[in-house]
């Protein structure tokens, strides 16, 4: 098995479960209600504004992978578009993880020597980092909305 796979596996994980964590995006944000995931609590970031972040980054560096162009920047990381309505939510949360699967996907079909050459320029690091980065950045993130679920629902 190539390394690609090994990582596209583990962002697959992610999505969908069996991952370390038992826990995963699919699952905890199934349930969650236009409602809670604007509610902003304690100053916290919304679970609705995490979760555009966390695919912010997986869209944009799928797109990276597929033309060579980086196009997002982190000024905009933290605007989502708004929902107006529970249905505008549902295809949201559908895309979010339809846009996980793609990605881990396409980073199966890349080749194993790209994974420590520089990915864009210096400052951004290796392939491999980039791509276990975002897989780190989701999962912290998920880590987040799980907490604010978990409030929003003791209360």
């Amino acid at each position: 098995m190539k390394t690609v796979d090994l990582i596209a596996n583990q962002l697959k994980e992610l999505y969908t479960g069996r991952n370390w964590t038992w826990s995963c995006i699919t699952d905890q944000i199934e349930d969650i209600t236009l409602d809670e995931a604007g509610q902003v609590i304690y100053g916290l970031n919304s679970i609705q504004v995490l979760l555009f972040h966390l695919n912010y980054y997986v869209k944009g560096v799928h797109e990276y992978l597929d033309t060579g162009e980086l196009k997002i920047s982190d000024k905009y990381a933290f605007t989502p578009p708004k929902h107006n309505d529970e249905e505008s939510w549902k295809r949201f949360k559908k895309t979010v993880i339809a846009d996980g699967l793609a990605f881990a996907d396409r980073i199966s079909k890349l080749d194993d020597g790209v994974l420590p050459t520089i990915m864009i320029e210096d400052k951004y690091g290796t392939y491999f980092r980039n791509l276990q980065g975002i897989i780190e950045h989701a999962h912290y993130h998920l880590g987040q909305i799980v907490i604010i679920k978990k409030i929003l629902r003791a209360g």
